[in-house]
């Protein structure tokens, strides 16, 4: 990983944990110009546009004293949004009575999340209940409700 990258984390990190927040991920993306993502969730509610931008501009401001970025660059913090697959097990347990859309055991599966602990799934699936290892599955995805 690029240590640029793997700096900015650790400055926005503490950033990040003072709203109440968690670092997810930080990605670089160049479509004509630099552009930092940095994804960040919370476990104990919806993460705000509001705090967003206030994210946006604490991180900026530190990335601007560590002079990281020697080029123009255009600074992004968001959810990671309903697109991006989970990958930190805050974010099972914050979708607990969600349906998820997951590979397992080569197959696409889709279920409601009944309950996380321990790493371990508890599933409603179609034909049945099952309780599943986090480690089992890959690519778990939330399915939208507008319910």
């Amino acid at each position: 990983m690029d240590k640029r990258l793997e700096h900015i984390k650790s400055l926005a990190n503490p950033v990040i944990e003072g709203v109440g927040y968690y670092l997810l991920d930080a990605l670089f993306e160049n479509d004509g110009e630099q552009v930092i993502w940095i994804l960040v969730e919370c476990e104990d509610g919806p993460v705000t546009l509001d705090k967003c931008a206030a994210l946006s501009r604490e991180i900026g401001f530190v990335l601007e004293a560590h002079d990281l970025m020697s080029d123009r660059y255009r600074l992004n913090v968001s959810s990671p949004g309903l697109e991006r697959p989970l990958t930190d097990v805050r974010q099972f347990q914050k979708n607990v009575g969600r349906k998820l859309r997951f590979k397992m055991d080569g197959q696409l599966v889709e279920g409601k999340l009944v309950d996380f602990s321990d790493e371990l799934l508890t599933l409603d699936l179609p034909e049945c209940r099952k309780k599943v290892d986090l480690e089992s599955i890959d690519d778990v995805r939330v399915i939208p409700s507008f319910t």
